[in-house]
């Protein structure tokens, strides 16, 4: 859907790259499983500075779950082990054995992002067993979890926006047009 609105896909890998691509005009960070990989992840230090830099320059970052612990302060694994991560919002995240977090969430947007704007909805998921250290403060959300009483979730700094919260760009017309529009107009 990106590409149908304009964009350029270049893959990367955190875990074996040491810079982001040349002239990255976007970063988006998906799901996936950070803690089989936190010790890799953590000591790849010349990729989260490439990232740190982005983020400084201006680079629109959207995170999801997995993107979110990647972008926090430090990611504890199953066996008890911190390992410090990129830094870029405040986020301590810990695994869980027992804790899992799974459904559907309505979510509504706080503030205008690469995707959404301030007040807009869209239906996503969660999927993780991981939990948050120290919640977000409504005044730094990402969203608010409409069907769960508006509770907080995901952090955003800057130009970062990174949440628990799993979208799909074609759950709403305009979600992928809108993360294009936003890339574009940073471009720096």
């Amino acid at each position: 859907m990106l590409s149908a609105w304009g964009a350029e896909i270049v893959p990367f890998s955190p875990l074996d790259d040491e810079k982001l691509p040349p002239g990255v005009g976007g970063i988006y960070l998906g799901g996936g499983f950070p803690e089989l990989f936190a010790d890799q992840l953590s000591q790849n230090v010349p990729m989260h500075e490439s990232i740190r830099q982005a983020v400084a320059k201006g680079v629109p970052v959207y995170a999801e779950c997995g993107g979110l612990m990647y972008l926090g302060k430090s990611l504890s694994d199953l066996e008890g082990v911190t390992h410090p991560m990129i830094g870029i919002i405040p986020a301590e995240s810990a695994m869980s054995r027992s804790r899992l977090t799974l459904g559907y969430r309505e979510v509504e947007s706080c503030s205008n992002s690469p995707v959404l704007l301030k007040g807009q909805r869209v239906r996503g998921h969660e999927f993780h067993w991981s939990m948050l250290v120290q919640q977000p403060a409504a005044g730094e959300s990402v969203y608010k979890v409409v069907d769960q009483d508006n509770r907080p979730d995901g952090f955003r700094t800057g130009n970062v926006w990174a949440s628990y919260v799993h979208i799909h760009l074609g759950s709403r017309p305009g979600l992928a047009s809108r993360f294009v529009e936003t890339c574009t107009a940073a471009k720096v």
